[in-house]
């Protein structure tokens, strides 16, 4: 992990979901630190994955995965001012293979937590999580599409430097990570 101390919000993240799978497994929270060393922890899990050839950058902090492969961090970036932004990390084993996916770690999960609970149709759950979210991008009108998957998550992060983030398609290095990083600054 990078010298510098972790977001209260992912903090929080962590003390409440952190060892969980949730929407059905399309987001998974590691905890701050595991009992089991061989288990992924915010902790150890961007050491843990650079040991075995990820190209996870030192300013990469790995706090879950979408339980397909891909990896989910928070950006946390030494410019004054700059605010942390959550990268995924493609399972490519190449340097162009992150995707900025999120503003900030709450409009991340609004954006992502949002589509799949639409996808898996817990309308009480969607309103209550993402209250709102317009109806237009919560029917799913064609049952889950990618369209449909941007369109919620450009909603919820309207800075997006890409509106279709996409790590095996688009994938950034960590220098163009750093400057959209470096031009969220307050």
């Amino acid at each position: 992990m990078p010298d510098r101390a972790l977001p209260e919000e992912l903090r929080e993240l962590c003390d409440e979901a952190g060892g969980e799978q949730l929407l059905d497994g399309n987001l998974n929270i590691y905890p701050l630190e595991a009992d089991d060393p061989e288990l992924l922890s915010v902790a150890n899990a961007s050491d843990k994955l650079r040991s075995w050839d990820w190209p996870v950058p030192n300013e990469l902090v790995v706090f879950g995965d979408d339980g397909q492969g891909s990896s989910f961090g928070l950006w946390l970036p030494e410019a004054e001012g700059a605010r942390p932004i959550v990268v995924q990390v493609g399972e490519v084993f190449e340097e162009p293979c992150l995707a900025v996916v999120g503003d900030d770690l709450a409009g991340f999960l609004r954006g992502w937590g949002g589509y799949y609970l639409a996808l898996m149709g817990d309308r009480k759950a969607l309103r209550e999580a993402v209250p709102d979210l317009p109806d237009e991008l919560a029917a799913l009108k064609d049952e889950g599409s990618e369209d449909e998957f941007y369109a919620i998550l450009g909603w919820a992060n309207p800075h997006l430097p890409d509106p279709r983030p996409d790590p095996y398609e688009r994938g950034l290095t960590p220098a163009q990570v750093d400057e959209i990083a470096r031009s969220s600054a307050v």
